[in-house]
């Protein structure tokens, strides 16, 4: 990024950079915190996430050097065809019959509708500020919550996985995205670029075809290829022993074969068998 901003220095370009509101997101194991930072409140950002901050301080600074460089730190994006929240919960649902959240499933991350998101860097892009940084949030819905939802489609229970539980489901990275809490204010773009959201109910999403597609598990199982449940950016897992852990750890009591003739998940009178499936 540095490199970017200094072969464009002095030529009056503008350069937007995309990062999220990952960076200032707090590890709660899916608890509730009251922290909902505005663009420029401080934090201490995780480790893993220490270069994505220091991008933003480049294109930041690349303003002095006439670069129109901002940021944008998007939160969690829905809409069609997205894979964000209620799209994972609805997978929860094919691994494990279940509609899965974390912990005590409080823990929340502010949401933006993707035509909501586009209007903002449209907006930035036509009256932002040269070393501006802009959030943009639409609402925020616990995990818990999601879950609920989500389980009134296919007629399953929800439950609550332990953090150990969600490492063998998610990974080390989709562990923590489920369990933390990232809560933006944007105090800026709505003063300075006059920028509101429309699309304010994420759970308007809840029983769309494309949704309950993904709540029927793969004939083929876990094996067939890597997790449905990475987020993007993340490793892939290994899939066969996560597929093996997730199926040994975790019971339900609901058979993930197929819905029943009503549409509907159909229950078993006995519990998931904790050998692991083939």
């Amino acid at each position: 990024m540095e490199e970017l901003c200094q072969a464009l220095a002095g030529m009056g370009k503008t350069l937007v950079f995309t990062s999220g509101s990952g960076v200032f997101m707090k590890d709660t194991r899916g608890d509730w915190v009251s922290d909902a930072l505005a663009e420029d409140d401080p934090f201490e950002p995780a480790p893993f996430l220490v270069g994505r901050v220091e991008a933003e301080r480049i294109v930041r600074a690349a303003a002095q050097t006439g670069v129109r460089g901002m940021v944008v730190r998007p939160p969690a994006i829905w809409g069609p065809g997205d894979n964000g929240q209620v799209v994972r919960v609805y997978r929860t649902v094919a691994t494990t019959g279940a509609a899965c959240y974390v912990g005590s499933g409080l823990a929340v991350y502010s949401s933006v509708h993707h035509d909501d998101l586009a209007r903002l860097y449209s907006l930035a892009i036509e009256r932002g500020a040269p070393g501006a940084l802009y959030h943009a949030a639409g609402g925020e819905i616990p995990w818990r919550w999601i879950a609920e939802a989500v389980a009134r489609d296919p007629g399953v229970p929800t439950r609550s996985l332990s953090m150990e539980e969600a490492h063998e489901m998610f990974g080390p990275v989709g562990a923590r995205i489920y369990s933390a809490c990232s809560r933006s204010l944007d105090q800026r773009s709505r003063t300075e670029l006059g920028w509101r959201p429309v699309h304010l109910d994420m759970l308007s999403q809840v029983e769309e075809p494309r949704l309950r597609a993904l709540a029927q598990p793969d004939p083929a199982g876990l094996k067939a290829g890597p997790s449905g449940h990475a987020f993007p950016g993340q490793c892939n897992l290994d899939a066969s022993k996560s597929g093996r852990t997730v199926w040994k750890r975790i019971e339900a009591r609901y058979e993930c074969s197929s819905w029943g003739p009503a549409g509907r998940w159909e229950r078993r009178s006995s519990r998931i068998s904790s050998r692991p499936r083939t």
